[in-house]
């Protein structure tokens, strides 16, 4: 069974803690997690998000 992980931040800007949340979201073992982002729709990386 997968282990859901939850990350959530306000707004992706540009900056360190968004930046590492989307790193983070991508580069998760798929095989042993579920990973989420909850987020607004404003932001400079809001279509790297998608």
């Amino acid at each position: 069974m997968k282990a859901r992980v939850v990350h959530i931040i306000t707004k992706l800007e540009l900056g360190g803690a968004q930046q590492n949340t989307l790193w983070t979201v991508r580069h998760l073992d798929r095989r042993a997690f579920e990973p989420y982002l909850i987020t607004n729709d404003q932001g400079l990386l809001v279509q790297q998000a998608k």
